[in-house]
């Protein structure tokens, strides 16, 4: 298989699995927002098996120009596409474009999505402090093993 047809087809996949990656993200932001454990399990599920996939045709990319001689950075990947024929040129440059920008959309998602994660935790956790009679932001002490401790409050919850 000559080998414009295989990077095109690499780079197809790519397009294809970082495609449903943004959907996953998508799907993983809307069961955030509704609080839905089943569908942010299963999203968590979907985003490994996809990062694998993503991992592993990166791997073939960078074999591919390594096999050529060419370094495995982005500068070997354009060198690569501009050294194919002008029509097979045009093609794979807008697919690598495609790729790239998909991957920035995806980086984009999964922060925000991270940055929520992060917020619930911490309303989780100043919950959990309060219910446990702790007074959230008071500094931490050390109990008679070294580890570190929330000093308590006055009050309770269930003294309230």
């Amino acid at each position: 298989m000559p080998d414009n047809l295989k990077l095109e087809l690499l780079l197809r996949d790519l397009y294809e699995a970082m495609s449903e990656l943004s959907l996953v993200l998508d799907s993983e932001h809307k069961a955030l927002e509704s609080e839905d454990v089943e569908q942010l399990q299963q999203a968590a599920v979907n985003k490994d098996q996809l990062s694998d996939r993503i991992e592993q045709l990166e791997t073939n990319r960078v074999a591919m120009l390594q096999k050529l001689g060419l370094g495995k950075d982005l500068a070997a990947m354009k060198q690569l596409i501009n050294g194919s024929s002008s029509r097979a040129g045009d093609e794979l440059y807008k697919l690598w474009n495609m790729v790239a920008e998909l991957a920035r959309e995806c980086t984009v998602k999964n922060k925000l999505n991270g940055v929520i994660i992060e917020t619930k935790r911490r309303l989780t956790d100043s919950s959990l402090s309060i219910l446990h009679g702790n007074i959230p932001g008071n500094t931490e002490l050390y109990d008679a093993d070294g580890a570190k401790i929330a000093s308590k409050g006055r009050s309770t919850i269930a003294r309230a």
